[in-house]
């Protein structure tokens, strides 16, 4: 007290930034701000200071009054957060959110300065066969060492990310021709050529790929992304572990495509969907609190169809629309039958796509439904996806206050998927987050994740948010989710998804915590 404030020049700020520190506390004001430190060993550490001029009767400074505190665990927290929102957990690769950044910055350059640019979309062959097959594990192994040798073989001028399972995508700036496009996709389809030792494993990859150029194929983010990836579908049906360019020829559905989207539109009608429910557990007492319904959609003609093939179909028909509505209106409708579990009766969480939102009519319908079915609003959670808040549309602002205002509860579902980071917790009211199962699965791998959990874990809380942890299949995720401060979770560890008449035997059964990890 009473001296100079002394500052260990760290090199982390500029000239301006000191001038503008005395500037202030020289003119008798109080500074208030984070200094970036560095100790007398040499350490860097983050300084939230408060300099507070001392001033004799006259008004003349004697000297300073500075208080501190260290806050470098909490910035350190932010910038995890920070990477997290741009960059994916399991290959450190960009991931979509990054990527498409980096697109539409270059699509805007690459127009001001009439130049090209390629899209090159890649797959690993058959990658499902090596992840059911030899597990998770050695399947986490193989996209990291992939992302490791794209990084070796792109220039420094391009950006290779991972969007997705086992889906990179390479955006390669200022292409001078399709021969300079096609020189890139050999060498990226070659990385499979030698066999990749994961372990005690020798594997043989096949890396398939699909190119599409801006300006000759497409000019927007979304047209480049799905060029270059019906390119690739293309490739794989003729030369899998190649590559193919986009032709216009390329934007006729396949047999499969088609079939799925004649017959979507009724099966509703015809009685082939059902609901599933995967149950959604309170951590500390071990009960079933909520319960998310899937839908499964059996055809006589093309036999039991996974979601990850008609519900994209279902996007770019917009028969999501009516599906969605279809669920809702079942899922409450079950709901409400469901008994009472220590007073309360368990809550249900339907996923909301964005075209739902946006179709209009959402809320009345809505509304229609909770008062038809007879289920209380806050008994309904509506998942929506990070890009649905990102995005930031005027219906999806204003349908957020709007269930707020019914008392409808709003999660967000698949955090860290890419979209977008916690920010958005300071505009939106929230009342969970749904941690992305990579995450989870990551915990067993010795890695930085358990961190970025924590932080996680302590924004939300700090909005009067709850997490999930989603994809908890083995019990030591169970126990480091519990110990980081999860509130809730789900996966195959605790229970698989069961069908809607074995819900309400599920719910009495355990009605006091299902055993044993919740009451060992």
């Amino acid at each position: 007290i009473g001296a100079t404030p002394k500052i260990l020049n760290s090199g982390r700020h500029d000239r301006e930034f000191f001038k503008d520190l005395w500037r202030t506390i020289s003119s008798g004001e109080t500074y208030r701000g984070v200094i970036i430190n560095r100790r007398k060993n040499g350490t860097i550490y983050y300084d939230e200071r408060v300099i507070t001029p001392m001033m004799d009767s006259r008004g003349n400074i004697t000297g300073y009054i500075a208080t501190g505190r260290d806050v470098t665990g909490r910035i350190r927290d932010q910038e995890r957060l920070q990477h997290l929102a741009s960059h994916d957990v399991l290959t450190g690769l960009p991931n979509r959110a990054l990527f498409f950044e980096r697109l539409r910055h270059a699509l805007t350059t690459a127009k001001r300065h009439r130049r090209r640019l390629a899209v090159v979309y890649m797959d690993l062959d058959d990658f499902k066969t090596i992840n059911d097959g030899l597990g998770h594990a050695v399947g986490d192994a193989v996209l990291r060492a992939v992302a490791k040798s794209l990084s070796a073989v792109t220039r420094i001028e391009d950006t290779a990310a991972r969007i997705g399972g086992d889906e990179f995508v390479v955006l390669a700036e200022e292409i001078v021709n399709r021969e300079e496009a096609a020189a890139l996709a050999e060498r990226l389809c070659s990385l499979s050529n030698a066999p990749l030792k994961i372990g005690e494993h020798q594997l043989h990859l096949s890396i398939t790929a699909g190119i599409a150029l801006f300006p000759d194929d497409a000019v927007t983010v979304k047209d480049l992304l799905i060029r270059a990836d019906t390119a690739m579908y293309q490739a794989k049906r003729q030369n899998p572990g190649g590559f193919r360019f986009y032709d216009a020829e390329m934007a006729i559905s396949p047999q499969e495509r088609l079939a799925i989207g004649q017959l979507l539109p009724g099966a509703a009608e015809r009685g082939e969907l059902r609901l599933e429910y995967q149950p959604c557990f309170d951590l500390h007492s071990g009960t079933a609190t909520c319960m998310e319904a899937l839908l499964r959609w059996h055809s006589p003609e093309l036999g039991a169809v996974p979601p990850d093939r008609f519900i994209p179909v279902a996007e770019a028909s917009k028969t999501i629309i009516s599906l969605g509505y279809w669920i809702l209106e079942e899922a409450c409708r079950q709901a409400a039958s469901w008994p009472l579990i220590d007073g309360k009766r368990p809550g249900v969480a339907v996923n909301v796509s964005a075209l739902q939102l946006e179709s209009g009519g959402f809320m009345e319908r809505l509304a229609e439904i909770l008062e038809r079915t007879g289920l209380p609003p806050w008994n309904l959670t509506l998942e929506l996806t990070e890009r649905m808040l990102i995005e930031d549309s005027a219906e999806v602002l204003r349908a957020l206050a709007d269930f707020a205002a019914m008392g409808v509860r709003v999660s967000i579902d698949d955090f860290g998927t890419g979209y977008s980071s916690l920010s958005y917790l300071n505009k939106f009211t929230l009342d969970s987050i749904k941690i992305d199962r990579s995450f989870i699965s990551a915990l067993d791998e010795g890695t930085s994740v358990p961190s970025v959990i924590e932080a996680i874990i302590k924004m939300s809380h700090a909005h009067g948010a709850k997490v999930v942890a989603e994809g908890v299949e083995t019990e030591v995720q169970l126990e480091l989710v519990r110990h980081l401060g999860c509130d809730l979770c789900q996966g195959f560890l605790l229970s698989k998804s069961i069908v809607a008449e074995e819900v309400v035997p599920f719910l009495k059964e355990n009605a006091h915590g299902i055993q044993p990890w919740f009451h060992a």
